[in-house]
């Protein structure tokens, strides 16, 4: 049941609207500032650059714009472009009355937990699949990290996290990535579990975001702590406390918005 939700929310369409706007919207973060201070995307970088690929320092390696493409606007948006094949799906099934016809053929729960299983994990291919796109992108305007000499690959191993062991790095990144898109859908889905309205549905995910952002940037200047709780931090594969307690959060979370779910169909259910 998880695999047939899962092939309405990977519709070609729709996951090709996801992974070209997160692509785009990773060209657009910042990566550098030219000498009148003014701020350089990584999309001016790889145009102006590709020309030059073997002069470049290895502050613009590939690696390095990998990492910083993931930040700007992108994380802001993402909760839309990761649950918009779901929000689409889940309101053209309530609209033409297949969602009555779906409860009929499975119990109320095995639905719920089906719907949004296959929501999550919808959002986490979708990023981990734009983060790798980007990736190869990357790779063709930039210099590859490991065509440095170790010595520099090591004075920058500490500041960006990389380690010694880049492959390792890469592949964590890509699971943080898968991690981070489960967790970022979970607005969409929740939007969608509540609210019909099509319109509303494409920015309730968005600024349910906005909210959770601004209330977690001024918690944390009051509590450091609270930083823990950054669904970003999933990005950051590691053992350490505050990414378990990432982790923690955004399981938790998902077993709430199943038990709502459930708690909303049941009753919508009972009334009909």
């Amino acid at each position: 049941m998880i695999r047939a939700e899962m092939k309405k929310y990977l519709y070609f369409p729709y996951l090709l609207l996801a992974v070209i706007g997160c692509v785009v919207l990773a060209f657009s973060a910042n990566a550098d500032y030219d000498p009148s201070g003014s701020a350089v995307s990584v999309f001016r970088l790889a145009i102006t650059g590709i020309a030059h690929k073997s002069e470049q320092p290895i502050e613009y390696s590939a690696l390095f714009m990998w990492i910083k493409g993931m930040n700007g606007w992108l994380p802001l948006i993402l909760p839309l472009l990761m649950s918009f094949g779901y929000i689409a799906v889940l309101s053209a099934e309530r609209h033409n009355g297949m969602t009555g016809f779906l409860l009929i053929r499975s119990q109320n729960a095995k639905y719920c937990a089906t719907k949004v299983t296959a929501g999550v994990l919808t959002g986490g291919i979708l990023f981990i699949t734009a983060n790798i796109v980007f990736g190869l992108m990357m790779l063709i305007a930039f210099p590859a990290y490991i065509s440095f000499s170790v010595n520099e690959q090591m004075m920058y191993a500490d500041w960006y996290g990389t380690g010694s062991m880049v492959l390792i790095y890469v592949v964590k990144r890509l699971i943080g990535s898968f991690l981070y898109g489960m967790a970022a859908s979970m607005f969409g889905i929740g939007a969608a579990i509540f609210f019909r309205d099509r319109y509303m549905l494409l920015c309730l995910p968005f600024l349910l975001n906005y909210i959770y952002t601004q209330i977690l940037q001024r918690l944390t200047l009051e509590n450091p702590a609270v930083e823990r709780f950054n669904s970003s931090n999933l990005m950051n594969v590691s053992g350490e406390s505050g990414w378990v307690w990432t982790v923690g959060l955004t399981i938790v979370c998902y077993v709430i918005l199943v038990l709502l779910y459930y708690a909303q169909v049941k009753r919508r259910h009972c009334d009909g």
